[in-house]
């Protein structure tokens, strides 16, 4: 042990992290150019997307919708209520 260092000033420069300035906001440009051709990707997709189904429309027209048979009105009749006949209660033997 040093003359003047105590515990704690060794544990506090073991575990403390030195910070290279070479490597100082390397990560948020490599997360920034990450996202860049994530979304260069993606609209380049969009794009392809659009121009495939756009191709689709024109090659193939939209048949056309089928005509609806109609069914006669049929007379409703209406419901038969039931109603319950009282039970006879059973003699006790």
């Amino acid at each position: 042990m040093e003359p003047g260092e105590t515990a704690r000033t060794r544990a506090d420069a073991q575990f403390t992290q030195t910070v290279k300035h070479g490597e100082k906001g390397s990560a948020g440009s490599m997360i920034a150019a990450e996202s860049r051709a994530v979304n260069e990707k993606t609209s380049r997709l969009k794009a392809l997307r659009l121009a495939r189904d756009a191709t689709q429309v024109a090659a193939e027209p939209e048949p056309a919708p089928k005509a609806k048979a109609k069914k006669p009105a049929a007379a409703k009749k209406p419901a038969a209520t039931k109603t319950a006949a009282p039970k006879k209660a059973k003699p006790a033997s």
